[in-house]
């Protein structure tokens, strides 16, 4: 089941994003930076958001518009979301086609340090729509078993006790030469007892 139930709630969540966004000084100058036009097309619900990033500004267009975009990315509402919460690698969601680009991909990119700072915004603002079931719960660790903890801190000692012989293999004395000399083989004649022909056969018989 989708995390937004119709298009409306998709552009009232996002505006409440946009609109932190460009409230925050800091973020705000970050993304004013980067001077184009950049376009997300949704599925699931279908919608679309035009951002335009250009002459130092902040702006966003949601549905049909005529201002033409630098950069096309297409994705269902779903991995926007899941992108939004942190919760998505970028590259890899660009290699698998979660996320087709029409583009210089390399300007979004270079958005990714400011817009990492904005995942806590997002959580802000499904908080103060009502939200908070779109929020995914972050299920806490469980701690090391006794006999899990026992086995690392073996398996840490013998670590200790390798390295400590690795120390000690560094401080014994190797010959080293600059250069390598190359040199020929030598034989030795070994004198070995001769017998004759007929000596081969000479078998006891029983």
């Amino acid at each position: 089941m989708p995390y937004f139930r119709d298009r409306e709630q998709l552009y009232q969540v996002l505006d409440a994003l946009f609109t932190r966004l460009k409230a925050d000084p800091v973020l705000c100058a970050g993304l004013s930076e980067a001077d184009f036009v950049l376009r997300f097309k949704y599925t699931e619900p279908q919608g679309q958001v035009t951002i335009d990033l250009r002459d130092h500004s902040f702006t966003w267009e949601f549905g049909e518009t005529t201002l033409k975009s630098d950069l096309d990315m297409s994705q269902s509402a779903d991995t926007a979301h899941l992108f939004w919460l942190g919760k998505l690698n970028v590259i890899r969601a660009i290699a698998t086609r979660k996320v087709v680009s029409r583009g210089q991909v390399s300007k979004a990119l270079k958005l990714l340090p400011v817009i990492n700072n904005s995942f806590g915004l997002y959580r802000q603002a499904l908080k103060d729509l009502g939200y908070d079931h779109l929020i995914p719960v972050e299920k806490a660790r469980k701690p090391l078993s006794r006999k899990i903890r026992l086995f690392l801190r073996r398996h840490l000692r013998g670590l200790r006790r390798a390295n400590s012989d690795y120390l000690r293999l560094d401080r014994s004395t190797i010959p080293l030469v600059d250069e390598y000399r190359k040199t020929e083989p030598s034989f030795r004649e070994l004198s070995l007892p001769r017998s004759s022909p007929e000596s081969l056969w000479d078998f006891p018989v029983v």
